[in-house]
């Protein structure tokens, strides 16, 4: 896995950006920009292109449908 922000040290989350973040710890990111790693970045990506903006329950969504699909994919 590889997050754009991450590779040209531009991470933007107040935690871990300073102490360069692991993959694990990327997972559960909301400003991750990279390749797809779960159906809740591909839903994540199609709502914020037809312009639905984020909310609290989206991310944890988002983190929970990352882990169902990583864990069929297993």
């Amino acid at each position: 896995m590889s997050c754009t922000r991450l590779v040209h040290s531009q991470c933007t989350h107040p935690e871990l950006a300073p102490l360069r973040p692991t993959a694990e710890q990327c997972d559960k990111c909301p400003h991750y920009r990279g390749p797809a790693r779960g159906l809740g970045d591909v839903v994540a990506t199609v709502t914020h292109a037809v312009g639905i903006r984020p909310c609290g329950g989206c991310q944890k969504r988002r983190e929970a449908l990352n882990e169902i699909s990583k864990n069929l994919i297993k």
